[in-house]
């Protein structure tokens, strides 16, 4: 089965920008997608409505950026996706009415289905390094749960959020459930952009799957932060093989597409049977919650 995959690369919040010019300029890319890609399923960067605001603390962004699900974005996408015939996968800064909690989520909009579903990004980082230093924790809830939600025409897909693509358990455990396309949406910078690429390759080829991520491009600063972040774009489709077939630099506002063929995930299996030959008896340290003493649960052999 064959099937047109897309990403959009957006650009930076401006110091001028609105929430409507912001999401424009996002529509306006997508809108020339559709016309010339004709794409089955296209992926938006993490945080699509608003500036990526973990670096400072301030307590009006809960209301300025926050969304509900009837609010907005979902419900423009909803309709986009309708309208286009394209299944969209977007990001938002979410408040979940049902239990008071915000959340950094991906979710899936189909065009006969509407809101298929919501992914809440379970890695929340707390980092500080010379050139990145985040806070999620502060504005974000962790998730509990690695969905797998099905395209109308039944592949079964995974979703992440940006930090989320460095646990490899997250990926053993969407290719266990047998995600065959990997859907990142992404809002990094700084010392990240050096392994990004082939990160993700790595995971590709692990987990015997098509990997899309979709990233912001171009130098970005909001109230309160001390210097720019410069996000470096490289939203990519990478094949099951971990090669990349498709990538766009740092260019913002523009995207990347390409048509794929799932026959090469049974191609990559046939060879290499990782399901068939794991070993799942050795492993509970990997899932284990204990945090002492973890070192000594296996025996140890000496020479």
């Amino acid at each position: 089965m064959k099937i047109k995959l897309a990403a959009v690369q957006t650009g930076p919040y401006e110091k001028d920008d609105t929430y409507d010019s912001y999401m424009q300029k996002q529509w306006e890319v997508f809108d020339k997608l559709i016309k010339s890609e004709k794409p089955e399923v296209v992926l938006f960067p993490e945080v699509t409505n608003g500036p990526y605001f973990c670096q400072v603390y301030n307590d009006d962004f809960f209301n300025r950026f926050a969304e509900t699900v009837d609010g907005p974005t979902i419900t423009t996408t909803v309709k986009k996706a309708k309208e286009s015939g394209a299944h969209i996968i977007s990001s938002i800064f979410f408040k979940d009415t049902s239990d008071n909690k915000y959340y950094d989520i991906a979710f899936l909009a189909s065009p006969r289905r509407g809101l298929v579903g919501i992914y809440r990004k379970c890695h929340i980082p707390k980092l500080q390094t010379p050139t990145l230093t985040t806070d999620e924790p502060y504005y974000f809830a962790e998730g509990n749960e690695l969905p797998i939600y099905l395209l109308d025409n039944g592949i079964p897909i995974a979703m992440m959020l940006c930090y989320d693509r460095s646990f490899p358990e997250c990926w053993r455990t969407y290719w266990l459930q047998g995600a065959k396309i990997f859907f990142v949406a992404a809002c990094t910078w700084g010392f990240r952009g050096d392994f990004f690429i082939n990160e993700l390759r790595t995971r590709a080829f692990e987990s015997h799957g098509f990997v899309v991520v979709a990233h912001r491009a171009g130098d970005e600063i909001i109230e309160g932060e001390k210097k720019v972040r410069e996000h470096f774009g490289k939203s990519a489709i990478i094949d099951p093989m971990g090669e990349v077939i498709a990538i766009v630099e740092k260019v913002p506002w523009t995207y990347v597409a390409a048509e794929v063929d799932l026959e090469l995930i049974d191609k990559v299996n046939e060879p290499l049977p990782w399901k068939r030959d794991r070993r799942p008896e050795l492993y509970g340290i990997i899932t284990s919650s204990k945090r002492e003493g973890l070192e000594n649960k296996f025996k140890k052999y000496e020479l």
